[in-house]
C-alpha cells in the first residue's frame, strides 16, 4: 500500500515537471505573481510621476539644494548638510552626481527617485528569499506596500533623495547585510551602512538600533562563532562614535513652526496626530 502511494506521488511529480512552464496555472508560480505585481505597481508609480511631476523648484528644495546646486561646497559639507531635523548624507552626494547629467531638471529627478524605490523593492524581495526561501503568493504585498500612492509627496512634490528614498533603500541594504554568513563581510557592511544611514534623512534611528543589535548578536552566538571581545568592543564603540558624530555642529531645526521641546500635555500631541490622520 505504501509502495503504491510512493509510486503514485512519483508519477504525479514527474508529470508535473513534464508540463511546459508557460502552460502551468499562474498560481503555481508564485515568483511570477510577485514579478507581475512588482511591474504593475512600479508602472503605476511611474505613470503618477509622469502625470504630476514638474520641472519647478518648490518649497524645501530652495533650502536643501543650497548644498549641491546654489552654493559650492566640499563633498563632506554636502554629506553633512543639515536640512530641518536631519542631514542630507548620501542623498546629497547622489544628487550632486546625477542631477548635472539632466540639467538639474526636478521632473527627471522624480523619475530617478522612482528608480531608487524600485531598487529598494527588489532588495525587499531579495531579503524575503534570504530569510524565508522561495516566494509565496502572499509576497505580492511587498511591492504593494513599497509602491503605495500615499507617498506621492516623496515622488513629485519637494523631491528629496535624502528624505525618503535613500533611507528606505539603506534600511533594506542594512537588513541584507545582517543576513551575510561571513563575519568578515557582515560586520563591516553593517557598520558602513549604519554610518551612512545616520547622516541620510531619518535613517539616523539606525544609529540607536545598531549597538543594541551588535550586543544581541554577540550574546546569541555560540562561543565558536562569536566575535572576539576586542572585535566586538571595537564594533560597538565605532557604532556609538558614528551616532555621536552626527551631533557635532547639530542645530535644533524642527520641521514645524509649532514644535516644542516642552509639550504642555501628551493629550495635545495625541489630538494633533488624530487631526493629521483625518486629512
Amino acid at each position: 500500500m505504501n509502495t503504491n502511494a510512493t509510486l503514485n506521488a512519483t508519477e504525479v511529480t514527474h508529470s508535473a515537471r513534464s508540463i511546459p512552464l508557460w502552460t502551468r496555472p499562474i498560481t503555481s508560480r508564485p515568483w511570477l505573481l510577485v514579478t507581475i505585481a512588482l511591474i504593475f505597481y512600479a508602472v503605476r508609480m511611474f505613470r503618477l510621476i509622469s502625470r504630476y511631476a514638474v520641472n519647478i523648484i518648490f518649497s524645501d528644495q530652495w533650502d536643501f539644494d543650497n548644498a549641491t546646486l546654489f552654493q559650492k561646497h566640499s563633498l563632506w559639507k554636502m554629506f553633512d548638510w543639515q536640512h530641518g531635523p536631519h542631514r542630507q548624507g548620501l542623498g546629497a552626494l547622489f544628487q550632486r552626481m546625477v542631477d548635472p547629467l539632466f540639467g538639474w531638471n526636478s521632473r527627471t529627478e522624480s523619475f530617478v527617485i522612482g528608480g531608487v524605490i524600485v531598487a529598494a523593492a527588489i532588495c525587499a524581495l531579495w531579503l524575503k528569499t534570504r530569510l524565508y526561501g522561495k516566494f509565496s503568493g502572499f509576497d505580492v504585498v511587498i511591492p504593494a506596500i513599497l509602491f503605495i500612492p500615499g507617498q506621492w509627496a516623496t515622488w513629485f512634490m519637494a523631491a528629496n533623495f535624502a528624505h525618503g528614498p535613500f533611507p528606505l533603500l539603506l534600511i533594506l541594504l542594512y537588513c541584507l547585510a545582517w543576513t551575510s554568513k561571513r563575519q568578515a563581510v557582515r560586520y563591516p557592511l553593517v557598520l558602513l551602512i549604519n554610518f551612512v544611514s545616520i547622516y541620510t534623512g531619518f535613517g539616523i534611528f539606525l544609529g540607536v538600533v545598531t549597538p543594541i543589535l551588535l550586543t544581541l548578536d554577540y550574546w546569541a552566538s555560540t562561543p565558536q562563532t562569536r566575535l572576539s571581545k576586542s572585535y566586538f568592543t571595537f564594533a560597538v564603540l565605532l557604532a556609538l562614535a558614528s551616532l555621536g558624530s552626527f551631533f557635532i555642529g547639530y542645530k535644533v531645526l524642527p520641521g514645524l513652526p509649532c514644535f516644542s521641546l516642552q509639550p504642555q500635555s501628551p493629550m495635545s500631541y495625541l489630538a494633533f496626530v488624530r487631526k493629521l490622520s483625518e486629512r
